[in-house]
């Protein structure tokens, strides 16, 4: 890790998860070669992002840009395994494509959170423009990097004998942690109309506790079979839908 921030010259499994999550929030624009190493083309990037976001177009990825894009700044070949980057595993490995029916609950469950949240922001709010072209297109982009970030969890593995549950809720909470930081930065765009901005982010707020509340308890019951992982995400389903029809 070099300091706080990724820049030209880094190097690591972060700045392989960078490019990955700007390959997907800058769809339509040429792909970055995920190699690990920050070069220019990731800088222009970077910048580009920044500048779509609204944020200072430094080409620099500082805590900020960070938690937008829903990376982590820690992550060298002697430290802690970012999220969605592949476990080596020697004398065999386990992969977590078991929890694949857990990823497509949360992703689906987290849609029917977001979308209100839009809803509340969108032309009927009566919001200047401007502001709802911002708050959209990060909220997307938090989103979009959300559903990569849980995809490539369940293409992971873990070494046999490590707990394949356990690495998967490790990864899960990181992963949502990074999206609902991302979405709150969001929503300050909202703090020169405060009539609208307490209303929007109370009810965020409320439906992020109750998200998190559903997810900590099913994925706490979460074991290394197929049976576990269908009733973990059967739980997932209903809890996140029934808190999703409680906002708006």
């Amino acid at each position: 890790m070099q300091g706080a921030t990724l820049q030209l010259g880094s190097q690591g499994p972060s700045v392989s998860q960078l490019q990955s999550r700007l390959n997907v929030v800058l769809a339509g624009l040429p792909r970055l070669t995920v190699d690990g190493r920050f070069g220019m083309k990731t800088q222009q990037a970077v910048c580009a992002f920044q500048q779509r976001m609204g944020l200072a177009v430094t080409g620099v990825v500082d805590q900020k840009t960070a938690a937008i894009l829903g990376v982590s700044l820690a992550g060298s070949a002697a430290g802690p395994a970012a999220p969605g980057a592949p476990v080596p595993a020697a004398g065999g490995a386990v992969d977590l494509s078991l929890y694949g029916v857990v990823a497509d609950a949360v992703i689906e469950g987290f849609k029917l959170v977001v979308s209100p949240v839009l809803v509340m922001t969108g032309p009927a709010s009566a919001l200047p423009r401007a502001v709802v072209g911002q708050i959209h297109e990060m909220v997307n982009a938090a989103f979009h990097a959300f559903v990569a970030g849980v995809r490539s969890v369940v293409k992971m593995t873990v070494q046999v004998g490590q707990s394949a549950a356990g690495m998967f809720v490790q990864q899960l909470r990181a992963i949502f942690g990074q999206a609902v930081t991302a979405i709150k930065f969001a929503l300050q765009r909202l703090a020169a109309i405060p009539a609208v901005a307490a209303h929007v982010v109370a009810q965020f707020q409320r439906a992020i506790a109750g998200c998190m509340a559903v997810v900590e308890s099913a994925v706490a019951q979460l074991r290394d079979t197929a049976q576990s992982a269908k009733d973990v995400a059967r739980q997932i389903a209903i809890g996140l839908a029934a808190n999703a029809r409680g906002i708006g």
